[in-house]
């Protein structure tokens, strides 16, 4: 190494050494790598026998010898370090994870489920090495290309080229991260993978199991409700109008599409369009105002709900399936619109006239008094927006 003395303009060349002190409570053995100044011999393995769980000490001695004017032993330096560390021979490994399925380009991705295995490494329900990765890139998370259909039923290839898409985070221990407006290339399919550093030099590293699809998805862009009360249950309830969809890159785009409808609480309540597998309206996809015109007897209650009632806030989603395509695996995937709210009113029936008729009532015999019944007709109309 060299290092410019801080008095001068000149450099002075130094040799370093190197000597390691590994102990426990009971062994003191002296160890001493290859480090005399060549380069290469930085690199040099040391073995011991660890044992598992047990704590051990690592003293790290470096000794700087002058050698300016090839006076080796006149000027000597000596720094050492001494560091803590507990040997796991089955270290800890990261949980696999999940993530959403509903992902297009822009979109964040939501992870949970990132966690640390300690496996048997447990104590009292509580793992016996309490570190944990550290710093702002502890956690890094990295999209590798996964378009062959066996490797992603499959999971085995794992030569395919890595996105130029990469975040860090710090280490959170509920092992949930948001990765913000992901740039990944419209119709591929990723493998996720994510590593974890510690602070010491330890890293561990787990490829999901899971695919990421970048696939668009459907947009509803208004809504007209009009009223749950009609004459006929062919009468129109909701006017839905969608944006024109796009290709995701090999992928079809999808024939069929489904309206859902969910309570407040999140519940589905009803549906359009039938069976997901055999069932769906056609997608009508030619401009950027293509408009469905939903009937009552369209919509399917969800059974066990009540359905769909006046006076409630609920959230409508335009569901479609993309299948068939060699990128994908038996089961097809399905791409859900951002929510938008609806709400059916109470109709209250408006007054137009009102005509009076005098009825008189015979109360069934010749003694009996006879009274009038004033009764009235009334024109109305429902209010329909």
């Amino acid at each position: 190494m060299e290092r410019k003395d801080s008095s001068t303009n000149d450099y002075k060349l130094f040799n370093m050494t190197n000597n390691i002190t590994t102990k426990d409570s009971t062994t003191d053995l002296r160890l001493a790598p290859k480090l005399l100044g060549a380069p290469s011999d930085s690199a040099a393995d040391i073995t011991f026998n660890f044992i598992d769980k047990s704590s051990y000490k690592i003293m790290y001695t470096c000794i700087i010898e002058d050698t300016t004017n090839s006076n080796v032993n006149e000027n000597k330096y000596l720094l050492y370090h001494i560091q803590n560390f507990t040997y796991y021979a089955n270290p800890v490994l990261l949980n696999d994870f999940t993530f959403d399925n509903n992902i297009q380009v822009g979109d964040n991705i939501v992870i949970s489920g990132l966690t640390l295995n300690h496996g048997s490494n447990i104590l009292n329900n509580q793992p016996l090495d309490l570190t944990v990765p550290e710093g702002p890139d502890a956690i890094e998370f990295t999209f590798q290309e996964a378009e062959l259909n066996n490797e992603i039923t499959s999971g085995n290839n794992n030569n395919e080229y890595n996105e130029l898409f990469t975040k860090f985070f710090e280490y959170n221990a509920s092992g949930s991260y948001t990765i913000p407006s992901n740039t990944l290339t419209d119709g591929k399919v990723y493998r996720i993978n994510v590593t974890a550093r510690w602070t010491l030099g330890y890293s561990t590293f787990v490829r999901s199991t899971k695919s990421v699809y970048i696939i668009n998805r459907p947009v509803i862009n208004s809504v007209h409700e009009k009223t749950l009360y009609v004459q006929n249950s062919n009468d129109v309830v909701i006017d839905i109008s969608l944006n024109k969809l796009f290709p995701s890159g090999s992928f079809v785009i999808p024939s069929k599409i489904w309206f859902e409808f969910y309570d407040p609480s999140s519940n589905k309540v009803a549906v359009v369009g039938g069976d997901y597998n055999t069932g769906g309206l056609t997608l009508v996809n030619t401009d950027n105002s293509n408009k469905y015109s939903l009937k009552l007897n369209e919509i399917a209650v969800v059974n066990g709900t009540n359905g769909l009632e006046n006076g409630i806030q609920y959230s409508l989603k335009a569901r479609t399936r993309y299948d068939g395509d060699v990128n994908l695996p038996d089961t097809p995937q399905y791409r859900f619109s951002d929510p938008v709210n609806v709400f059916f009113n109470l109709v209250k029936p408006v007054i137009h006239s009102i005509t009076a008729y005098d009825v008189q009532n015979d109360g069934g015999n010749d003694n009996s008094r006879y009274f009038w019944q004033r009764f009235f007709s009334a024109s109305c109309s429902n209010d329909d927006r």
